[in-house]
C-alpha cells in the first residue's frame, strides 16, 4: 500500500471502503485512479470483485462528518508545513527567540501558513513580544526564520514558556503534530533581586524581597490599597483624640464651672488649697507659652450647637459612630484584597517551578524534608512574619504620625518619650538579632531532619516491617 499511495504519477484521494459480512477494510491513502497491476493489488486486498465495485474513493479536500476542517488545509497537496522542532530554547539575556517553519515534500509552488504565540507562563507584553503573522513561502522556499522579541526586566522568575501555533495553511498541509512548538525563557536574574550576587543575610534580604514582591502589580496594587486604608484609620484615631479632648475640656467643662465645685459643706481650706493649685498650673502654662510661643490648636473653644450641651453630645457620638462604621467596612475590605494568597501563591509556584527546571544532579541533592519545609513553614514565615509585618508597622508609623500632630499641637513635653521609645526598641533589637536569627536556624535545621525522617519511613515501609 505505502508503494501504490506515494506514486507520483498518480493523484492522492482517500478510500473509504465499505464493511460487507465479515470483510473489512481499514481507510488508506490509494491512487484516484487504479488499473492494471493496481487494481489487481486492490481486488487482492478486497478478496472479491463485489468488494471491490464498493470502494468509494473521494478527494481529501472534502469534509467528512465529524471531521473538523477548520484550518481549511490542502491535504490533497503533497507538501507540508510545521515546526522544525517541538521545543525551543532561549536566555532572558537574548534579545530574540529563533524558531524555523519548514516546508516539506514537494516545493514547487508558493506556500502559506499563519502564526501566532500563545500564552503560557510567560505572558505577552510582560516577557515576549506577542506575533500573528502570515508566513510565506515562495516556489522552491522550504526554510523561514521566525523572530519572536524578549522583553528584558530585572524580576526574578522561573523557567517561563509560551507557545507557537500554526493554523490556516494554503499550498500545503499542516504536519500532523509539529504545527505547534513550545518556547522556554530561561530567566537569567538572581532571587529576589540582581543588587546582590552574594548571598544575602538580615534586612538586606528583607528588604530585597520586599522589592521584587513590589514590581508584582498585582501585590503591589493591593499593598498600596492596604496602606490607604491605614492612612483612613490613622484619621478616625485622630478624629477620636480630638472628640475626647473637647469632650473634657470644652462641652463638660462649661456644665462643671455653672455648678458648685464643693457644696455647701465644702471647707475654707479645702477651697484656698484648690485656688493654689489652679493659679500654679496657670502660671505654668503661661510660662510655657513665653518660652515656646503660642501653640497651634484644632479644638474649638465653643459648641457645636450654642446653648445646647445636649444636641452638641449627640453630634459627638454620631461623630464616633458614623466613622467607625466605615472603619469596619475597610477591615472587611482588607480581607477580600488577599495580599497573603498573592505572596505565597507568587513565592511558591516560583520556587517549585525553579526546583523542576534544575538539572538531575542538583535535584537529587536536595532531600525532600527541605522541600517540604520550605513550601509549608519558610514561605509562610517570609510572606505572613515578614512583607505583611512591615504593613503593619506602616500602619502604626501613620498612626504614630497623627499622635505626634496632636502633640504637637497640645503638649510638646511628652514628644521627648515617644520618639525615645522607637530608638530604645530599635536597639534591643539589633543587639538580639544575631541570637535570634542562630535560635531560629537551629530550630528550621532540626524540622526538617524530622520531615525527611518521616518521608523516608513512609517510603521505605516495607524494610521497615520485614
Amino acid at each position: 500500500w505505502l508503494k501504490l499511495c506515494t506514486g507520483s504519477k498518480f493523484g492522492f484521494a482517500r478510500a473509504r471502503l465499505r464493511l460487507w459480512g465479515a470483510h473489512a477494510c481499514l481507510p488508506h491513502l490509494i491512487p484516484a485512479s487504479a488499473s492494471g497491476p493496481m487494481q489487481r493489488t486492490i481486488m487482492r486486498c478486497c478478496q472479491t470483485s463485489d468488494d471491490y465495485a464498493a470502494l468509494e474513493v473521494e478527494p481529501i479536500g472534502e469534509k467528512f462528518e465529524g471531521e473538523d476542517n477548520e484550518n481549511a488545509d490542502d491535504r490533497s497537496i503533497p507538501s507540508v508545513i510545521q515546526f522544525s522542532a517541538p521545543l525551543y530554547l532561549c536566555s532572558e539575556a537574548d534579545p530574540q527567540l529563533k524558531a524555523q517553519v519548514v516546508r516539506l515534500g514537494a516545493a514547487d509552488g508558493p506556500a502559506s501558513v499563519r502564526l501566532r504565540t500563545k500564552d503560557a507562563s510567560a505572558k505577552a507584553g510582560v516577557k515576549f513580544v506577542g506575533l500573528d503573522i502570515q508566513v510565506n513561502f515562495a516556489p522552491e522556499e522550504t526554510v523561514k526564520d521566525v523572530a519572536v522579541d524578549l522583553i528584558q526586566d530585572s524580576r526574578w522568575d522561573a523557567t517561563l514558556e509560551f507557545e507557537m501555533l500554526l493554523s490556516n495553511a494554503k499550498g500545503a498541509s499542516l504536519g500532523l503534530y509539529l504545527y505547534s512548538s513550545r518556547a522556554k525563557i530561561i530567566d537569567d536574574d538572581k532571587y529576589p533581586t540582581n543588587n546582590y550576587e552574594d548571598t544575602l543575610k538580615g534586612a538586606s534580604l528583607m528588604r530585597e524581597y520586599v522589592a521584587s514582591m513590589m514590581i508584582d502589580p498585582e501585590v503591589r496594587r493591593a499593598a498600596l490599597i492596604h496602606i490607604g486604608m491605614d492612612l483612613i484609620k490613622g484619621l478616625y484615631f485622630f478624629l477620636t483624640l480630638y472628640l475626647q479632648l473637647y469632650l473634657i475640656d470644652v462641652v463638660l467643662k462649661n456644665e462643671a464651672e455653672d455648678e458648685p465645685v464643693g457644696g455647701e459643706a465644702e471647707s475654707e481650706g479645702e477651697r484656698e488649697l484648690l485656688n493654689v493649685v489652679n493659679n500654679t498650673v496657670k502660671m505654668f502654662a503661661r510660662r510655657l507659652e513665653e518660652e515656646e510661643g503660642e501653640e497651634l490648636s484644632f479644638l474649638p473653644h465653643t459648641l457645636l450647637i450654642p446653648g445646647s450641651r445636649r444636641k452638641t453630645t449627640m453630634v459627638i457620638a454620631a461623630l464616633y459612630i458614623v466613622p467607625f462604621a466605615l472603619v469596619h467596612m475597610i477591615d472587611v475590605w482588607r480581607t477580600k484584597l488577599a495580599i497573603p494568597y498573592a505572596l505565597h501563591k507568587h513565592t511558591r509556584s516560583s520556587l517549585l517551578d525553579r526546583f523542576l527546571n534544575y538539572k538531575e544532579s542538583e535535584r537529587s541533592n536536595i532531600s525532600v524534608g527541605d522541600m517540604t519545609m520550605v513550601m509549608m513553614r519558610d514561605t509562610i514565615e517570609v510572606c505572613d512574619m515578614g512583607f505583611m509585618k512591615l504593613l503593619s508597622v506602616a500602619g502604626i508609623l501613620i498612626k504614630l504620625g497623627f499622635a505626634l500632630i496632636f502633640i504637637m499641637a497640645e503638649n510638646r513635653l511628652v514628644l521627648a518619650p515617644l520618639v525615645c521609645y522607637p530608638v530604645v526598641l530599635g536597639l534591643f533589637l539589633v543587639c538580639r538579632e544575631r541570637l535570634t536569627v542562630e535560635v531560629n536556624e537551629h530550630r528550621a535545621e532540626k524540622e526538617n531532619d524530622v520531615a525527611q525522617a518521616v518521608s523516608e519511613t513512609i517510603s521505605n515501609y516495607r524494610l521497615i516491617a520485614d
